[in-house]
């Protein structure tokens, strides 16, 4: 036992202390990593409902039942079948099983591309609304996706 004494002793020299936890300086973790930028489903993605597909197609009494009135959209699309496709809106964590998202990209399985009057949304635009759905479609803060690549001179 003298041996493994003296060895602990050693070591204790070497790294400071007895190697119990509840001496000196405290256990910390490691700091978490910055989740980088966010985006906000009021702030990012609401405004695509109210400018695009809104009032005159999916307000009250919306086409397809679908209602992107604020404060009724999130609930009006996540969780909730389309009664036209019997498929779900939003799939939490899965664009390509989400009729929304099919419907924005002109996929073509659940009918014609959206918004109907011809004016696609933006490249960026889509890469927001895939972000959300990927992040679990939270009616809330999510990461932003990553900003395109420049092209340099």
């Amino acid at each position: 036992m003298k041996g493994w004494t003296w060895v602990f002793v050693a070591l204790s020299a070497v790294f400071g202390g007895s190697g119990c936890a509840d001496e000196g300086e405290p256990l910390t973790a490691p700091p978490a990593p910055d989740p980088g930028p966010t985006l906000d489903y009021e702030t990012a993605i609401q405004p695509l409902w109210d400018t695009r597909c809104g009032p005159v197609c999916h307000g009250m009494n919306g086409n397809g039942g679908l209602d992107l009135r604020l404060g009724r959209s999130h609930d009006s699309l996540v969780g909730t079948v389309s009664p036209t496709y019997g498929a779900p809106r939003v799939v939490p964590g899965d664009p390509g099983s989400s009729v929304l998202f099919d419907k924005i990209t002109g996929g073509g399985r659940f009918g014609p591309r959206m918004p109907a009057d011809g004016s696609t949304l933006t490249a960026r635009q889509i890469q927001v609304v895939e972000q959300w759905i990927l992040a679990g479609a939270p009616d809330g803060a999510f990461p932003a996706p990553p900003s395109p690549a420049r092209v340099l001179p």
